[in-house]
């Protein structure tokens, strides 16, 4: 653990002072800019969103969370957006939640609270959008980036690439509404190795274990999910193929629910001493010691406040 050896207003000083810095990028499509987490392109019907910090792996910081969600809400009005279609800029898919977004000088209690109201409306905008998501994985995929290919209705996948869900390294649990995908998908067995062993899927594993639908070459696999979309795109407008996988299979008030259980247990989880030792730790793995600091030595969670309550649903019991 790291001692502290500053007093309070020294410490609280220097955290504000920290920042993050980023080397300039080119401003082509590929690399992107330091200054926006999404670039969008549309063409023929298909709104191409590109995850767009490359530097940081493609991890997802508020601002990203917030960028998908409003442009997933403008397509489920927008007539002009016949398909959406996923894909990340750099090597990286997405590393999934950015968990400096942890590291904020709030109360812990705060910092769940609004974490809660941001995933909740953020996984809501795939389930709700209605229109056709198609992803094409160009490379790693990790937390939320895997959890939330369950609600796309066709998964593209780089031979680059792997799926991973660290939730109990993490002191965390699942999200994206993969409690309740994952063992459709794949059924409870398999689901249990990804979402609570952690199991490192090959896209060779995972496309055995239907989380994606084709591996194609790291070169080729947005050109394979571009037409792919945009044949979808020109299908005439009453074709039940320009209607979600969830919404042609009755599940959005299911998914509702399922989203709504899972970022109540997460919530609470974000508060217990499981989850900020868990994460104080990987902090500390990636040189931020002062915001592992900051969940160690912050303010403790009333026991109150730390319980979990149990439902009838496999994994929530698993608890």
């Amino acid at each position: 653990m790291i001692r502290i050896g500053l007093n309070l207003s020294v410490f609280l000083k220097k955290l504000n002072n920290l920042r993050f810095t980023t080397r300039p990028l080119s401003a082509n499509r590929n690399a992107g800019t330091i200054k926006s987490t999404l670039h969008k392109d549309f063409q023929e019907g298909v709104l191409t969103l590109y995850l767009n910090r490359p530097l940081k792996k493609n991890a997802f910081n508020i601002k990203m969370y917030k960028e998908v969600e409003k442009e997933l809400e403008i397509a489920k009005t927008d007539p002009q957006i016949k398909v959406l279609l996923i894909t990340g800029n750099g090597d990286y898919y997405s590393s999934g939640n950015d968990l400096a977004n942890f590291s904020v000088l709030k109360h812990p209690l705060t910092i769940a609270s609004e974490a809660r109201e941001i995933l909740k409306s953020f996984v809501e905008s795939f389930i709700l959008v209605n229109k056709p998501i198609i992803c094409a994985v160009n490379g790693p995929a990790i937390g939320i980036a895997v959890t939330t290919l369950g609600l796309c209705d066709r998964v593209f996948s780089s031979s680059s690439a792997f799926f991973k869900t660290p939730f109990a390294e993490l002191g965390q649990y699942p999200e994206g509404c993969s409690s309740y995908m994952f063992p459709r998908l794949m059924g409870e067995a398999r689901a249990y190795e990804v979402l609570w062993q952690g199991k490192r899927l090959s896209p060779e594993d995972a496309l055995e274990y239907g989380l994606i639908h084709s591996i194609e070459s790291p070169d080729t696999v947005l050109l394979k999910a571009t037409e792919y979309a945009r044949n979808i795109a020109a299908l005439p407008v009453e074709s039940n193929e320009l209607r979600s996988r969830i919404a042609r299979e009755n599940l959005t008030s299911t998914l509702l629910k399922v989203n709504e259980e899972e970022c109540s247990i997460l919530e609470k989880k974000w508060i217990s001493k499981e989850c900020f030792a868990a994460l104080a730790k990987f902090l500390e793995s990636r040189n931020m010691p002062l915001q592992a600091a900051i969940l160690r030595y912050g303010t403790p969670i009333p026991r109150s406040h730390q319980s979990l309550s149990c439902n009838n649903r496999p994994f929530t019991c698993l608890l």
